[in-house]
């Protein structure tokens, strides 16, 4: 699993490419957890478009991810959801709590609109 982050218009944007599993949960979470302490910005973006695979314990992640900036009173987003991963969030619910977006440009448009 890589992270890759992006800095633009007051967002986070994370870049995860791999699978968000049990096995990569941990990593993924502290990584985040550290670039939303820095307080760079109000938004998160995951965008997923490169996620192959996620399981309850990614479910985890992201809804922790969202817990914690909503308590900033800042917001979540995730975009480029596979049709696999999109089927997991609809299932769990996750997307009546979550923006999600067909691709990041849908997602930073939103930002700007929104936010």
């Amino acid at each position: 699993m890589n992270i890759k982050f992006i800095y633009e218009n007051n967002c986070i944007i994370a870049v995860v490419d791999g699978e968000l599993d049990h096995h990569t949960g941990g990593k993924v979470r502290e990584k985040l957890k550290k670039e939303i302490e820095k307080d760079l910005a109000s938004n998160l973006i995951i965008d997923c478009e490169k996620l192959k695979f996620m399981d309850s314990s990614g479910l985890g992640v992201i809804l922790g991810r969202y817990k914690e900036l909503s308590a900033k009173d800042c917001n979540l987003i995730l975009s480029g959801l596979r049709p696999n991963i999109k089927k997991v969030i609809n299932l769990s619910g996750v997307d009546k709590i979550i923006k999600c977006y067909p691709d990041l440009n849908s997602a930073k448009s939103a930002v700007k609109e929104e936010y």
